[in-house]
């Protein structure tokens, strides 16, 4: 729903791996149309 409203150009998933239930595995996570930008602990980066 949020996507839809927003209409984000890049998605960042930020709680993988905070709670057990959340893996690692981010590969399932694809919105459609939107770029998905995985980031790592202490990276940054500047959207456009």
């Amino acid at each position: 729903m949020g996507q839809k409203c927003l209409k984000p150009k890049t998605a960042t998933p930020i709680h993988d791996i905070t709670f057990p239930l959340l893996t690692d595995d981010i590969s399932e996570f694809k919105p459609n149309g939107v770029q998905v930008k995985e980031m790592q602990p202490g990276e940054t980066w500047t959207c456009n």
